[in-house]
């Protein structure tokens, strides 16, 4: 619970006001948020549909996500995706 609670600081604090100051994964790291780049290549070519998600008519694609919980199963995983929409959203 502490880095759900931290991360909801970060998004309600920071992010929403626009003004990181920083890239999002290095933030991320400061307040101690395990943080990945990516999706794997072997979980995107496995659950492909898993990371992608129709809005407004487009397909965005997730990816960089921040680690809350890591165990064994799915009880007791647990991640936050970020939807990069300006490199995702094509018009």
């Amino acid at each position: 619970m502490r880095k759900a609670a931290r991360l909801d600081r970060w998004l309600a604090g920071e992010y929403i006001a626009g003004d990181l100051g920083m890239a999002l994964g290095e933030r991320a790291l400061q307040l101690g948020l395990t943080w990945r780049s990516g999706v794997s290549e072997a979980a995107r070519a496995t659950h492909s549909d898993d990371y992608a998600f129709a809005y407004d008519g487009h397909t965005l694609a997730l990816g960089p996500h921040v680690v809350v919980a890591n165990g064994t199963g799915a009880s007791l995983n647990a991640r936050i995706y970020f939807c990069d929409h300006l490199s995702s959203w094509s018009r």
